[in-house]
């Protein structure tokens, strides 16, 4: 998007006309600095007194030089400077709305930037039922998405106060969607220095940034167009396992989701193995791959793999069972 004149410059541009009008009056028409600016003003407001006596033809075509460029410029300053301050107003308004109730909130993903990519995230975030709070600089954007109930922080989010006005403290992750990998590592680096514990997503958009983002501090970079080359590859050469993809990531026609779960101390699963756990008989759940706490990752496990504590399952099952999986299993559970 082509970034608009700030105010600032509109009233450099206003100020200039005027000065360049008030020396033109007075070297060319004889008149004080006093009178001169009391014309420049008459003719820039179209107010219509009389011209200046005895003007000269230079005087005369610079009066009518000037009144052709000046007239449509200032006007078109004013206008412009009168909008922004009116919608800035209006949009820092709608921004202070959208930030209510943040103090509250505890355990959401923070989503910076909606772009095309941010706001795609924010979307399938906010389907998954997970709550979110977005953080965007561009405020006309969060005029754009005024019809969703998301939170939203109008601000930089490579800046720490920004990210703690989002509830970093409390969050349970965060989303790296903004338009340049450098502001991508900053929000990386500075998330991490505000919560060790946090999982960070980032999107690269340049294919060596995804090393420089990984050392940043990031659990997962995503390079979409790396993933939508693989994507096309797949569609391309296994078009049903891209049509299943498709189904349980875009449609609700299989009522399908993966997920990944990690298992607890204390939890009915640990020490059991996977045909005797209740996973696949109480909530049709299959399980994947189990990611061992020793880093060690075991794909399609048989039933006799033993589900051990620090264990991350990555299963797919029903939507509806999710909940039920993660509250029966993989929550502590607190001391009587």
């Amino acid at each position: 998007m082509k970034e608009q004149p700030k105010p600032l410059a509109w009233l450099v541009v206003a100020s200039g006309l005027i000065a360049v009008g008030a020396l033109g009056f007075h070297l060319l028409a004889g008149l004080s600095w006093v009178d001169a600016l009391f014309y420049v003003v008459t003719t820039l407001t179209t107010v219509g007194y009389e011209a200046p006596p005895h003007l000269t033809p230079e005087a005369k075509l610079f009066l009518v030089v000037y009144i052709i460029a000046a007239v449509g410029t200032v006007g078109v300053a004013v206008a412009k400077l009168t909008q922004t301050i009116v919608v800035e107003r209006m949009l820092h308004a709608l921004g202070k709305r959208r930030e209510s109730g943040l103090e509250r909130l505890k355990d959401h993903w923070i989503i910076c930037g909606l772009g095309r990519v941010g706001l795609q995230v924010a979307e399938q975030i906010a389907s998954s039922g997970e709550k979110l709070v977005a953080v965007e600089t561009d405020t006309r954007r969060v005029e754009e998405i005024q019809n969703t109930n998301w939170p939203v922080v109008v601000g930089d989010a490579t800046r720490e106060e920004i990210l703690e006005k989002a509830g970093i403290h409390r969050a349970k992750g965060l989303v790296a969607a903004l338009s340049e990998d450098a502001d991508n590592v900053y929000v990386t680096l500075s998330a991490k220095a505000l919560k060790a514990d946090l999982r960070i997503v980032v999107r690269a958009g340049d294919v060596q940034a995804v090393n420089t983002l990984y050392r940043a501090g990031a659990d997962k970079v995503i390079n979409p167009v790396r993933s939508g080359a693989a994507a096309l590859a797949r569609a391309a050469l296994s078009p049903a396992v891209a049509d299943f993809f498709e189904l349980i990531n875009i449609s609700r026609e299989l009522d399908l989701d993966f997920d990944s779960f990690r298992v607890v101390d204390g939890s009915s699963l640990a020490g059991q193995t996977l045909r005797e756990a209740p996973l696949r008989s109480r909530y049709n759940a299959i399980v994947i791959a189990i990611h061992g706490s020793d880093d060690h990752v075991v794909y399609n496990p048989s039933g006799e793999t033993r589900i051990e504590p620090g264990d991350e399952l990555i299963l797919l099952a029903p939507r509806t069972a999710m909940a039920g999986l993660r509250r029966d299993f993989f929550m502590a559970r607190s001391n009587p």
